[in-house]
């Protein structure tokens, strides 16, 4: 998409891109507190069961650079409608299994099609016009953050019922959005025929040698959802080890995502009163003291509710902070998009291997370091878009 005229979204495809986002966030949220159901089901240790959470963003990473691919040949309804039949087939997938290799295989496939999804609805709309383009973000990334709150409870209500009865729902639910794409105007590129993506690439690899930016809104993005996707996907591990009930662990992981939701909502619109910049900083920093402080055991989970507030505004705020400092350059959503995935595999998997070698106390501090890395990666973006213009 060269211009961002070319990208536009009627109101019933953002109705219906807030459902993909419910969608998504509800499955994305319901894997940590399914963990100890997957460790029983299929006989596994819990740090086993663990991995069930980097191989969901394996997938999601396979996703985001198919769409990379495909989005340079069709348009973006066409990569939407696909990304949500995969999501579907997917989780009927997960239903149907007993046997755990199987089970990896269709999460796989469910992470494939959230990476496609997330990276395509975000990129999109983050080319539309500027003027309520962060509106847009937040409301759409806000849906996430509801159907993350409502994950949980749905785990709490069906218990093991959710591996079946849950994600069969899930896939009709998707079946019925992926007919919904209509009023998504987002054309094939006009440089289709253009660069190859592996000449592409070669491109963005020289600006990222040449000036660093691309490599830390990258690293930016990996560390961040490492540090959420690895909070939302351990709470209830952590808090039970700690003596809290299944309940209240369950229930910390919603109000994590809750907190969220409601701080996506809110910081709409300080926008047009703070600059973007300082609102992501200020908004990692904040993360990083609260997951910091969930090492205490008796204000954990307050410390983790407060986490979630902290780290509404990074994903959403980030991105229009993106478009607003590289107008027309589309490269740094997709590396942040991109790198946002591979996050979500590295950091899962990190917490897993620490805990395996050490205990399940060290999650606070395993997820604070990935925020911090945040924070300082983020503030060594100050100038980057002055040395970009200059080049």
């Amino acid at each position: 998409m060269s211009k961002a005229s070319e990208v536009s979204f009627s109101r019933s495809a953002l109705v219906t891109a807030m459902g993909v986002f419910l969608l998504i966030g509800a499955i994305d949220a319901a894997y940590g507190p399914l963990l100890r159901i997957i460790s029983l089901r299929f006989g596994v240790s819990l740090p086993t069961a663990g991995t069930v959470l980097s191989v969901y963003f394996a997938g999601a990473l396979v996703g985001v650079l198919s769409a990379l691919a495909v989005l340079r040949r069709v348009s973006g309804r066409t990569v939407l409608i696909g990304a949500l039949v995969a999501l579907a087939l997917g989780c009927a997938g997960v239903a149907a299994s007993r046997a755990w290799p199987a089970f990896l295989g269709f999460v796989l496939l469910t992470g494939t099609g959230f990476g496609t999804l997330d990276f395509t609805l975000n990129r999109l709309l983050a080319a539309t016009e500027s003027r309520r383009r962060m509106a847009r973000l937040n409301t759409v990334n806000a849906a996430f953050g509801a159907g993350a709150v409502a994950g949980p409870f749905i785990v709490s209500a069906l218990k093991a019922g959710t591996l079946t009865l849950g994600f069969a729902a899930a896939a009709a639910l998707a079946c019925v959005l992926a007919a919904g794409q209509r009023g998504v105007h987002a054309p094939q590129p006009r440089d289709a025929g253009g660069p190859r993506p592996a000449l592409a690439i070669r491109r963005s690899w020289r600006m990222t040698s040449e000036h660093g930016t691309l490599a830390r809104i990258g690293l930016a993005y990996l560390c961040y959802v490492g540090a959420e996707a690895g909070t939302a996907g351990w709470i209830v591990a952590h808090l039970s080890a700690l003596g809290y009930s299944a309940r209240l662990s369950t229930s910390v992981t919603s109000a994590f995502w809750l907190a969220l939701t409601i701080g996506r909502l809110c910081v709409a619109p300080l926008g047009n009163l703070v600059r973007l910049r300082h609102i992501v900083l200020l908004s990692t920093a904040l993360l990083a003291v609260s997951l910091a402080l969930a090492a205490i055991p008796v204000i954990a989970p307050a410390a983790y509710v407060l986490a979630g507030l902290a780290a509404a505004p990074i994903f959403p705020v980030g991105l229009a902070w993106a478009a607003e400092t590289w107008p027309g350059d589309h490269r740094t959503a997709s590396w942040a998009l991109t790198a946002s995935m591979l996050g979500g595999v590295v950091g899962p998997a990190i917490i897993a291997g620490a805990v395996s070698a050490t205990s399940i106390t060290i999650v606070p501090a395993a997820l604070s370091v990935f925020a911090a890395l945040t924070f300082v990666t983020l503030l060594s973006l100050r100038g980057a878009s002055t040395s970009t213009a200059q080049s």
